[in-house]
């Protein structure tokens, strides 16, 4: 699992291509996400409040399932530089069926702390 960091960053879930995902959706077509662990999220090194939030999955777990669960989300394309770097998405993909009951109540968290933030 990646490491949490003490950074105080604020935690914000970047949704500004729902209008896109959605228009996919009425078309009835699927949605390939790219790099979302690294370039979308920087999940490589989260800060403590998401790890905190996530708890008992890691953030790149948590990440992969609510991903999977915006449907018609379909495809995620992850970079490894190493074989380990993949750990963690191999865990995700072994809870695809429970993606939706695992991420909603992370997310609920996540919504909560953003609004005292």
């Amino acid at each position: 699992m990646a490491a949490c960091h003490a950074k105080t960053t604020r935690i914000y879930i970047y949704l500004s291509i729902r209008d896109a995902i959605d228009a996919a959706k009425k078309a009835d077509m699927g949605v390939f996400i790219i790099s979302p662990t690294d370039k979308g999220g920087a999940l490589y090194e989260p800060p403590r409040a998401l790890c905190d939030a996530c708890a008992p999955l890691s953030p790149i777990v948590w990440h992969n399932l609510w991903l999977w669960s915006q449907e018609p989300i379909c495809t995620i394309v992850v970079g490894a530089a190493r074989p380990a770097d993949l750990d963690e998405h191999t865990q995700a993909v072994k809870m695809y069926s429970q993606r939706h009951e695992l991420s909603a109540p992370v997310m609920q968290k996540l919504q909560v702390r953003r609004s005292i933030l």
